[in-house]
């Protein structure tokens, strides 16, 4: 391995700095070759080609053999023609079914009565919201009559809320000397 590749390379480099540095001697000599091999060309062109016979592209059928447009005679667009038209053959735009896009999916078939957990998730979800929904119209409504309701026994008895206020405190005065008596009780030691 005495040649590595930054050797090889560092050689080509030099040799391509060589090339560009030779005189304009050695670039007229390469003009008259390219100038040459032009002036063969164009005699190669004037020559007519052996015109091989070929049958019409059109008569061609599945079972024709295609190998006479295969020559180096032929002309390029006719070779062309013919392999269009070989390759539109049914035995040729058979697919394998191995290609992932190849079916149509945009249509696809109903479940019919199957239902999904996804489906039944979804359900659940919906009728719970429902629920919620009427429970919150149930509970506005109740708190709306409620408060029809007060305005309404707001303005028919004004004379009478002093009363009730006072019979409330009366009974919250019992009630709370109930509980001290019974706390009293509680607390004392019992005799055995």
């Amino acid at each position: 391995m005495a040649d590595s590749l930054l050797h090889r390379w560092s050689k080509q480099k030099a040799q391509a700095r060589e090339d560009l540095s030779k005189p304009e001697a050695e670039e007229l000599v390469a003009e008259t070759e390219v100038s040459e091999s032009d002036d063969e060309e164009e005699n190669q062109q004037t020559e007519e080609p052996n015109e091989v016979e070929l049958p019409d592209i059109e008569s061609l059928g599945d079972d024709s053999d295609y190998s006479m447009f295969m020559s180096p005679e032929v002309d390029e667009k006719l070779k062309k023609l013919a392999l269009r038209k070989l390759f539109k053959a049914p035995f040729f735009n058979v697919t394998d079914g191995l290609n992932d896009y190849d079916d149509d999916f945009t249509t696809f078939e109903a479940l019919g009565d199957i239902i999904t957990s996804d489906m039944k998730f979804h359900q659940e979800r919906k009728k719970a919201e429902q629920e919620a929904r009427e429970r919150e119209a149930a509970s506005k409504e109740i708190e709306d009559q409620e408060e029809i309701e007060t305005l309404a026994s707001e303005e028919t008895k004004p004379e009478d809320e002093p009363v009730e206020s006072a019979k409330q405190d009366i009974h919250k005065e019992e009630i709370a000397q109930a509980e001290q008596e019974d706390s009293t009780e509680e607390n004392e030691p019992t005799a055995i």
